[in-house]
């Protein structure tokens, strides 16, 4: 690290965070104290990206492919405030969806891979952005980067998870459906219509809207491939369900998810992902793997789902 980056770093999450008005509001500021008061904010946290396969530098010159959800809402203390419908539904899926694809991801070899695979998990968007932003800064870095597998590639798609696996009392049908947003919407629904197995599962997917207000896209935007393709997938038709999607109060009891609908969705997403890995429209590798995806759903359900547990404490 370079001498003094830390503090800049810090010095820019305050300007940042001043300039949303969101500075804390105890003097001095401590966890402790803010606990207290209820005003804990959502600065410090890491951001999370792993690749499939590992990827040491860009010598291969592959575009990449980004699946992309966000760790935390507006509150800090993850421990304390858990937006489960919100983001945590969003992680689960993502990991599950790593899950689901680890024995044919294992059954690529490096010249099979179309694409290689980001997974990211990015904490401090609702704040500026500061997870997507933090990632982009290593990602076109012009000395030693944190992330030399990524430095020196451009992203092919973009897959941005949002809300996903609600109860059905919250959305009033007993399937879940998909809406795909953004701009290539189009696109990525002629894909998921052209994978035989997409409807195996009880879930249907629809168009979205084409500007999403959450997305992280713009981030990366000048990292994008001639033949770059979006996606925003959640189950929010046009914005949040209701008020407390992704706050404090989006917790645990009160908005349960539900296992079986997350298990539909992780199904159509990992086939999406893995069409575009190695550039097969019609998906004829071998099917997802859905007997781990439900033992990973369930786990990740009772850890992350609980605000008695946290995310700190759950093993992934």
């Amino acid at each position: 690290r370079a001498q003094g980056s830390g503090q800049i770093w810090r010095a820019q999450i305050s300007e940042r965070m001043s300039g949303l008005g969101l500075r804390p509001r105890t003097e001095p500021p401590s966890s402790i104290k803010c606990l207290e008061a209820g005003s804990c904010l959502p600065i410090g946290g890491y951001s999370v990206v792993a690749s499939v396969p590992p990827l040491k530098n860009a010598k291969d010159g592959k575009d990449v492919i980004l699946v992309v959800t966000r760790l935390d809402s507006d509150g800090f203390f993850r421990d304390s405030t858990p937006a489960v419908n919100h983001r945590m539904s969003g992680l689960i899926t993502m990991l599950s969806v790593s899950r689901a694809l680890k024995h044919f991801f294992q059954g690529l070899s490096d010249d099979e891979y179309g694409h290689p695979v980001a997974f990211m998990a990015l904490s401090g968007e609702d704040f500026g952005k500061l997870g997507s932003d933090r990632i982009m800064r290593e990602w076109v870095a012009t000395e030693a980067s944190r992330l030399p597998g990524l430095a020196g590639r451009k992203v092919r798609a973009m897959i941005e998870l949002g809300p996903l696996g609600f109860a059905p009392s919250y959305t009033g049908d007993a399937a879940p459906t998909l809406f795909v947003h953004g701009r290539h919407a189009t696109r990525m629904l002629d894909r998921l219509e052209a994978i035989p197995s997409t409807f195996d599962y009880k879930v249907t997917v629809d168009r979205g809207v084409q500007e999403v207000s959450e997305s992280s896209e713009s981030t990366f935007e000048h990292l994008q491939s001639p033949n770059y393709e979006y996606a925003y997938i959640s189950e929010n038709p046009d914005g949040p369900l209701d008020e407390m999607s992704g706050t404090h109060l989006d917790a645990g009891i009160h908005r349960a998810l539900n296992k079986e609908r997350i298990e539909n969705a992780v199904h159509v997403i990992a086939n999406l992902v893995r069409s575009m890995t190695t550039e097969d429209t019609q998906a004829s590798a071998p099917p997802t793997d859905m007997e781990a995806v439900k033992s990973t759903v369930f786990a990740l359900e009772q850890c992350l789902g609980n605000e008695e547990i946290g995310l700190r404490r759950c093993p992934l």
